[in-house]
Formats: C-alpha cells, sequence, structure tokens
C-alpha cells in the first residue's frame, strides 16, 4: 500500500523575516510611487483618494471608468485614485486541511503573505483584520508595531478542517484580500466572499506539484480534506491538459471577479 504523502500543516517564520519584510515593503512603495506619479491609477474601493483623471488604457480597472466625463467627450475617461490612508481592512488565510500540502506547506506561503499584507496596511494607517479560516480565529493589527505579536499568533494556526463553498462575505471593511489554493470554490462562489463596496483582491496559493506534476510516470493525487485520491501514469500529454484546465478555472475566476472590479494573482 502506498504511504499517504507528508504533510506540512505548520507555521514557522525563519529568523529575519521581519526584516526581509521590511525591505520588500520598501520597494513596494517606491514602485508605487512612481505607479502613481506617472498618472496611472493603482487600486479601487471604498478606501480609495481621487488624484485626478486620464484616458482610458487598456487593462484599467473598469470601476475606475468616469462615467460623467465620458458622456461629456470622445474618449472613456478614468479616475486615478490613490490608496488612501486608514480606514478598515480584512486578511483572510485559508487554514484548512489542504493547505498543508508542500513543502513547503501551502499554509506556510500563504501566512508569510498574510503578514506582508497586514504590514503594509498598518504602515498606511489601516486598523487589520486577520482571519483563519475555517476556524474563525482572528487577530486585530493595530499599528505596526504589533508586527512580532502578528507572527506569534500565526505560528499557533495549524492547516486543519475544509472550508464549505459558498463561504459567507468577509466582513465589512474598505479592502479585502483573501489568500488560499481556492480548492473547490467555484468563480461564482469565490466572488461571493467581496464584501460589499470593498476593493477585494484574490491570492491563489498552490505547491509546486500541483502546478506542475512529474511529466511521465506514476502520480497520486491526494485531496487531504476529503480523503480522496486519484493515481495515474502520467504523460507529457496528461500535464499540459492538466495546465489548460488550471488556466481555464483561473481565466473563469480572473472574469466573474472583474465583473464585480475585483481581481486575482497566483503563486
Amino acid at each position: 500500500m502506498r504511504a499517504e504523502p507528508e504533510l506540512f500543516p505548520a507555521v514557522r517564520f525563519e529568523p529575519g523575516f521581519h526584516a526581509r519584510v521590511t525591505r520588500a515593503l520598501a520597494r513596494f512603495l517606491r514602485a508605487r510611487a512612481g505607479f502613481e506619479s506617472s498618472g496611472r491609477a493603482w487600486s479601487a474601493g471604498s478606501g480609495d483618494d481621487l488624484a485626478g483623471s486620464r484616458a482610458y488604457r487598456p487593462g484599467d480597472d473598469p470601476r475606475t471608468i468616469d462615467w460623467n466625463a465620458t458622456a461629456r467627450g470622445d474618449r472613456v475617461i478614468v479616475r486615478v485614485l490613490r490608496r488612501a490612508r486608514g480606514g478598515h481592512d480584512v486578511v483572510a488565510l485559508d487554514a484548512s486541511l489542504s493547505m498543508a500540502v508542500g513543502p513547503p506547506g501551502k499554509l506556510q506561503r500563504s501566512a508569510e503573505v498574510a503578514a506582508a499584507l497586514a504590514l503594509l496596511a498598518a504602515r498606511g494607517g489601516a486598523v487589520v483584520t486577520v482571519l483563519a479560516l475555517p476556524q474563525r480565529a482572528r487577530f486585530e493589527l493595530q499599528g505596526p508595531a504589533a508586527f512580532p505579536a502578528l507572527c506569534t499568533w500565526l505560528e499557533t494556526l495549524r492547516a486543519e478542517g475544509a472550508i464549505e463553498w459558498p463561504a459567507a462575505p468577509l466582513p465589512r471593511c474598505e479592502r479585502a484580500a483573501w489568500i488560499g489554493d481556492l480548492a473547490g470554490a467555484s468563480p461564482p462562489q469565490l466572488a461571493r466572499c467581496a464584501p460589499r463596496g470593498a476593493g477585494f483582491r484574490v491570492l491563489q496559493v498552490l505547491a509546486p506539484q500541483e502546478r506542475t506534476p512529474l511529466a511521465s510516470g506514476p502520480v497520486a493525487w491526494w485531496e487531504p480534506e476529503h480523503g480522496a485520491r486519484l493515481e495515474l501514469d502520467v504523460d507529457a500529454a496528461a500535464v499540459a491538459t492538466h495546465a489548460r484546465a488550471l488556466e481555464r478555472l483561473h481565466d473563469a475566476r480572473h472574469h466573474e471577479l472583474a465583473r464585480r472590479g475585483a481581481r486575482i494573482a497566483r503563486a
């Protein structure tokens, strides 16, 4: 009998994590300042400030279109928005059992991203609620000084349980992010998680073997939350089919979220 794959359900931050995040955020803030100074819209949502307007460019968020200004002229006009200081951010972290797949465990990588996003928002003056689902555990980050305490709290989490879709919308806030593998979430179900009126971002985190299985030989897929298994011999054609299926699902989620002014990325 084949042994079950090893799981990596814990979160452990390496020494120096805070310093690395601080340096990465400094680079990000410099890039964002240059982005905004070029007259391009950075983000959208109830927590953004109006900084000006310009002609529409391919790839602009449809929510930034200024319909009144567009109706008065012969081209589409968008509002240039700058991230407002303060407000309330929510970072939702999938801590279900499927996030233990690795190495490294998907929960580990997701916790690192969640910590960085929370620190970025806190430096902008926001109060940040970090949620771990399905456990419904939460941590309130009120200022950058509490970042070490946030990391300590994240290290108490373990990947366990299952998220039942459709999940309830996240709490009301100005900006929200969902970080996880999105296992079992259809595009409409994922879009329903967006808080009304909030800027919403989704980051899908997959393990390397989930993105690109072995090109040949026997492969076992195991879904730890419900125990489902699939074993087969994989060839190059099967790997290509898998990649196309992942891309189609990502595109479907992208289009569904874009209809609501939200965005999705993968890591």
